[in-house]
């Protein structure tokens, strides 16, 4: 599992946090209205919002995997706090 950049992981780490999920939950419903309200071009951002409000209500951070990380928030946030193995060659 490769560790990924330390801004990375601080990111990942706050948006898998409780208040990043209550952020998400709250935000998400804030952009589809704003989206709908604005209507034209904003309401692109409707399904981001959408997918926000999903993520926060599951706990799952869409980018973990792609990063060899679990979805879930809690086991991503372990999975930083674990140590990564390294061979050392002599």
């Amino acid at each position: 599992m490769k560790t990924p950049a330390p801004w990375a992981i601080a990111l990942l780490t706050a948006v898998s946090s409780p208040a990043g999920r209550w952020a998400r939950i709250i935000g998400g419903p804030a952009v589809i209205v704003g989206a709908i309200v604005a209507g034209g071009w904003a309401l692109v951002l409707a399904p981001i919002g959408a997918m926000m409000l999903v993520t926060g209500i599951l706990n799952i951070c869409p980018v973990g995997p792609l990063l060899g990380r679990p979805a879930k928030g809690d086991e991503l946030i372990l999975s930083f706090q674990r140590v990564d193995a390294v061979s050392v060659k002599r």
